[in-house]
């Protein structure tokens, strides 16, 4: 009685901070109570004048071998508790685990169950979990706003001052974003574009909010490039005159390459005839 009054009590106080504590609290109950009943036997065999050295050697070699036999199962066992007391996710939360992308459903003694997008739930041993990286999407305190622009090459200078001013100061008007992280840079000059880098930190409520702000942050920017009178960049393509074969110009070639494709020969004394 006064052990369950106990589990009671202490369910009480760590329901809201320890997700599962209350498995917990039910296991340790249940040890204590096989431990309360195994000693008030050897209380009782030596009040009878038996030795109880027997029994304990032959309980100790019985624990071995139930511990060698339960050895996943009690892995289990502590690496929930870990998870319970140490609570690097908690129910509700979003996480990536090795290539699986869900949300934590239930934390158990012996597993956690995860609901992954297509609406299955996977029943995880705590385990793995407890000896895995985990990638909790929930306790973020800031999103990453990280697109990268790819301008026409033909974009001049002015054009390029332009657009990154415009964008410094679309990132200075936002309320939700975090000031010290805004960084806009020309960054390089790519194979086929002029490459842009912006990077900030919002603060926003979930995902879902992200996403909004994110989605209104790339119409302006669509608008900062087209008012700059630019664009994006779009695959590129060059030509390249090869040898000519022969004085008269028959059977030249031009090498037509395009960037991410193989190069392809173009015989222009084909194309004559054909003309």
């Amino acid at each position: 009685m006064l052990n369950g009054w106990v589990e009671g009590l202490v369910r009480q106080r760590l329901a809201r901070r320890h997700t599962g504590a209350a498995s917990i609290l039910r296991l340790g109950r249940r040890v204590i109570d096989l431990l309360a009943v195994f000693v008030g036997m050897l209380v009782v065999l030596h009040h009878f004048g038996v030795n109880p050295t027997a029994a304990l050697a032959g309980l100790g070699v019985g624990g071995i071998a139930v511990a060698l036999a339960a050895q996943k199962t009690l892995e289990n066992v502590i690496g929930g508790a870990s998870i319970i007391f140490d609570h690097p996710i908690r129910e509700g939360d979003t996480l990536k685990f090795a290539e699986m992308l869900g949300t934590v459903e239930d934390i158990g003694l012996r597993s956690t169950r995860i609901r992954t997008p297509d609406r299955t739930v996977v029943s995880v041993p705590n385990g793995q979990i407890a000896n895995a990286s985990l990638e909790n999407f929930s306790i973020r305190d800031k999103f990453w706003f990280h697109p990268n622009l790819s301008l026409r090459w033909d974009t001049t200078a002015s054009q390029m001052r332009s657009v990154l001013d415009g964008l410094n100061d679309l990132l200075a008007q936002q309320p939700q974003i975090e000031r010290d992280s805004i960084r806009v840079r020309f960054l390089r000059f790519g194979t086929s574009s002029l490459d842009v880098e912006v990077f900030a930190y919002f603060f926003a409520r979930d995902w879902g909010h992200f996403l909004e702000i994110q989605q209104e942050l790339l119409l302006h920017i669509m608008e900062i490039v087209q008012t700059a009178g630019t664009q994006m960049a779009l695959q590129s393509h060059v030509v390249y005159p090869s040898a000519v074969s022969a004085s008269d110009g028959t059977n030249a070639q031009v090498s037509l390459k395009t960037a991410g494709t193989d190069t392809k020969h173009i015989d222009h004394a084909a194309t004559a005839k054909s003309a």
